[in-house]
């Protein structure tokens, strides 16, 4: 059933080196997905890359700010409102 689905090749993939893998998905990608999906992936991923550093850092500024305010007493409903009013966020908070 699989030969006859599949093919007569197969390769196990911790057997294939990361690099061609990689071009193995691509191109499998290249083949099966729009266009126009690709393009769109492509700028989230390089948008996402580029903001990184800035987002990394800001994201530790503020979980200095949150701990800071957590360890003067400050109810975490408080320290949420601070946080968001100091960066023009407008946050709902979902209980888990």
């Amino acid at each position: 059933m699989h030969i006859k689905k599949y093919g007569n090749r197969c390769w196990e993939v911790e057997a294939i080196k990361p690099r061609t893998l990689l071009k193995l998905i691509e191109k499998g990608l290249r083949e099966n997905v729009p266009p126009e999906f690709l393009v769109e992936a492509e700028a989230r991923e390089r948008a996402a890359r580029l903001a990184r550093p800035v987002t990394e850092r800001l994201r530790k500024t503020i979980e200095r700010e949150v701990l800071r305010l957590l360890e003067e007493s400050v109810p975490e409903e408080d320290v949420l409102k601070r946080i968001s009013e100091k960066y023009a966020y407008s946050l709902t908070r979902t209980e888990t």
